[in-house]
């Protein structure tokens, strides 16, 4: 069963989570690579869990939370007519006064190094301008992680400051935590 699409682009697009997915998601995104770059690296996760935070996407109204699909076609071999999950987009903190909020994604592994983050994060920024009407995103990065800072580089994100050593990474030691903004009026067509 395909799912409804809430933004479609040349290779990917974002689109409703599926709750037969759960199972999935709790694989691919437990990856300790995967987390590597996130707040709480070390976080457990647990199957029951991961089923609480789909029920909770459709009543939280500060965020946004779609995943990211592989659109049919755009990978080597795809022919099962499906879009396959790769990932997640996520618009949280949603400020409706002051018209802001902050963006948040991630790619299963198999899937870095091909663009698919790039397409995927400019895909957010569009639904955040233009279907939430805000005119302001932010996202953070652990500094050791370039390549999402790349991501966020290649959309338009200019570095806004830094917490010094604000976070402890097994294998880093204590790495500060960039922040990125994005204006919408700095975006074009």
């Amino acid at each position: 069963m395909d799912r409804p699409l809430v933004m479609k682009g040349k290779r990917v697009s974002l689109g409703i989570y599926r709750r037969e997915e759960i199972p999935r998601m709790y694989r691919d995104f437990a990856d300790s690579e995967v987390q590597r770059f996130l707040n709480r690296p070390d976080k457990l996760f647990y199957l029951e869990g991961e089923y609480d935070w789909y029920d909770g996407l459709r009543k939280d109204e500060s965020s946004r939370v779609m995943a990211v699909l592989l659109n049919k076609g755009a990978g080597k071999g795809r022919s099962d007519g499906e879009h396959e999950l790769i990932g997640s987009v996520g618009i949280h903190d949603i400020d409706i006064i002051s018209r802001n909020a902050e963006l948040g994604y991630l790619l299963f592994r198999k899937y870095w190094g091909k663009g698919y983050a790039t397409e995927a994060v400019w895909l957010g920024i569009d639904y955040a301008f233009r279907t939430l009407n805000l005119r302001k995103l932010i996202a953070r990065v652990m500094e050791p992680n370039r390549a999402s800072s790349s991501v966020l580089e290649k959309n338009g994100f200019v570095l806004a400051g830094r917490l010094t050593g604000h976070h402890y990474l097994r294998s880093y030691g204590y790495v500060d935590e960039l922040y990125y903004e994005l204006h919408r009026d700095s975006v074009t067509d």
